[in-house]
């Protein structure tokens, strides 16, 4: 009996083994066709049918595009040039110039999307999947400054000329093995939801964003084909994949209560795990609310618990702190612990469950009357610190703030109260927490000053803010932290929840071909 020859998807050269498969994402061949082209993987960028001035002439609107049919589609990327003029501009990561993307086969007959993927669901992914050692270049790729994102997103500058960005989709094809498209009667159409707004500042404009499909497959000979054919039908007849379903919620939360309840009848399915994102009521991209997320108390015990439709508690109270900390060791990384988005676990490993494996899971349905309920501490604290100085400053000498190792833009020693506040907030690290600040009077006073921060993410934890005196300042300053913060919601209201809800869903072939239309929910029979 010859040998097997078992490579995974990614897999840049095949591995000899005998025997071996792991879950539906390796897929064997006899040895003696180890030489031929089928392990050899290739990326093909494809123009897509998307118009070119989509982020200036068509927002609000759904743009649509076939995906060229290839061998087989391993791996699907959105490749975005992005050209501009004139001079630089600051935009958002990629993932937020779109509301929604819906994936579709025109051969099931259905007029549903084979799986869909939100604004943030997408950056999620992107966050929560990528190793802490690749962040700084898988970000580049999406014009992401870091992890720590804040103001809608807020992106590097960019400079006049073309610039690639790269946004991955969460589909589902990398957990079959391949999709033999050729064998397909229509091509997938992907549609994607343009953002009513993309917030855009600067001197520059667009003069162009054009879309390609990056298609990752593997090159296929002739003889080949009639093989990958027949292991496609034999070893990747189906496969499991997450579908994101989101219950976007308008709630009244009170500061205090643990009667704060989010009923979830609306989720089908088997779930492998929520992420759940408190943000101001009607958040957009206009008005900074997409990435404006609330810390509804870590530090005072807020905890939230999901409980069925006699009152009983199924996950037991999951303080929101042991949440974040928790859950961040089921990642490659750490994102998750440093901003306020809070994970519930149903399964054994959500990192494994977003690559295709079963592991367990909640079944949910109209019947099952779940509801999540929030306890919630009392309002947050706001932090106040205050500057203590030796003198009065001189009007011609200058000073900047320094905190957490950044240091602002330089200030006059007569600048008022206002400026410092612009100065404060416009530095990155404040930028990316949301924080704002008010100053009780100028620093030219010369006389003691506070600041009071409002921090909805909850970050402060200590960090003091400097005052660096520059050439001819004529005194010195010292700050000393008057009360301390706690996290929590500014104020009982109402808020927008968004709880999305991450369903196993099944897709199986009919024949040699792809069919989506047997896509169905997974039964209970399938969580392990």
């Amino acid at each position: 009996m010859s040998a097997n020859i078992v490579y995974s998807v990614h897999a840049d050269t095949p591995v000899v083994a005998s025997g071996n498969k792991v879950g539906n994402r390796v897929q064997t061949l006899p040895a003696n066709r180890a030489s031929g082209q089928l392990c050899v993987p290739r990326v093909s960028w494809l123009t897509s049918q998307y118009p070119n001035d989509f982020l200036t002439n068509k927002l609000g609107q759904t743009i649509s595009s076939i995906i060229p049919k290839v061998d087989n589609m391993e791996d699907l990327d959105l490749r975005i040039a992005l050209t501009i003029a004139g001079g630089s501009l600051t935009m958002p990561a990629c993932e937020l110039w779109f509301d929604q993307q819906d994936l579709y086969d025109p051969n099931n007959g259905s007029s549903q999307p084979v799986q869909t993927q939100y604004d943030m669901t997408a950056l999620a992914n992107l966050f929560c999947q990528t190793h802490e050692s690749q962040q700084r270049a898988f970000f580049k790729t999406s014009g992401i400054e870091s992890r720590d994102i804040g103001k809608y997103g807020a992106s590097m500058a960019l400079h006049p000329g073309t610039h690639y960005f790269y946004m991955p989709l969460l589909t589902f094809f990398r957990n079959y093995g391949g999709v033999f498209l050729q064998d397909m009667k229509d091509e997938l159409r992907l549609d994607l939801k343009v953002s009513s707004v993309v917030p855009i500042s600067g001197a520059g404009s667009i003069a162009s964003c054009k879309i390609e499909f990056g298609i990752s497959g593997h090159l296929l000979t002739e003889a080949d084909r009639s093989e990958f054919r027949r292991r496609y039908f034999t070893s990747a007849s189906e496969c499991y994949f997450l579908h994101p379903h989101r219950s976007s919620k308008q709630v009244t939360l009170t500061c205090g209560s643990s009667e704060n309840f989010i009923d979830l009848n609306d989720v089908r399915g088997v779930v492998s795990h929520q992420l759940i994102l408190v943000r101001p009521l009607g958040a957009t991209n206009a008005n900074n609310g997409k990435m404006f997320w609330y810390n509804i108390g870590d530090a005072a015990d807020a905890r939230i618990e999901l409980m069925d439709i006699q009152g009983y508690s199924i996950t037991g109270t999951l303080p929101t702190r042991f949440m974040r900390q928790h859950q961040s060791t089921q990642f490659p990384n750490d994102w998750i612990s440093h901003k306020p988005a809070y994970i519930i676990s149903y399964c054994h490993s959500v990192n494994e469950a977003l690559k295709g494996e079963i592991n367990g899971g909640r079944v949910f349905s109209a019947q099952s009357g779940d509801r999540l309920r929030f306890v919630l501490p009392a309002a947050a604290t706001q932090e106040v610190q205050t500057f203590t100085q030796s003198g009065t400053p001189a009007a011609g000498g200058w000073y900047r703030f320094r905190f957490r190792g950044e240091e602002s833009s330089i200030l006059v020693g007569s600048a008022n109260a206002a400026a410092m506040k612009a100065a404060f907030e416009a530095m990155r690290g404040v930028a990316a927490k949301n924080l704002t600040v008010t100053f009780s009077a100028a620093a030219s006073a010369g006389a003691s000053f506070t600041a009071t921060f409002t921090d909805p993410e909850g970050t402060l934890d200590g960090d003091l803010v400097e005052v660096i005196p520059g050439d001819a300042f004529a005194a010195s300053s010292s700050t000393a932290r008057t009360i301390a913060a706690i996290p929590g919601l500014p104020a009982s209201g109402t808020y927008q929840v968004d709880v999305f809800s991450y369903v196993y869903r099944t897709a199986n072939f009919s024949g040699l071909a792809f069919n989506s239309k047997d896509l169905v929910v997974q039964p209970p029979r399938h969580v392990q």
